[in-house]
């Protein structure tokens, strides 16, 4: 009978940095986001910022597809 807990595969030992250092830019990116987002946002930055705001969630999102394939 098969044991009741969760049977999940091990990280390759090949892929842990590529998968380390996608999920670490995720956290990153999405700081830099939220943070360029909320400054323009209350008027601390110009407007001009914005963009820039979308390219770090751009980003993230694109190192969120690559973690999810390394996975």
């Amino acid at each position: 009978m098969i044991d009741p807990t969760i049977i999940r595969p091990e990280i390759p030992l090949d892929d842990f940095f590529a998968v380390f250092l996608s999920s670490a830019l995720v956290i990153l990116l999405g700081l830099g986001y939220v943070g360029l987002y909320t400054l323009v946002r209350i008027s601390k930055l110009k407007s001009f910022y914005m963009p820039f705001a979308y390219v770090f969630w751009g980003a993230q999102t694109y190192c969120l597809y690559c973690l999810g394939g390394l996975l």
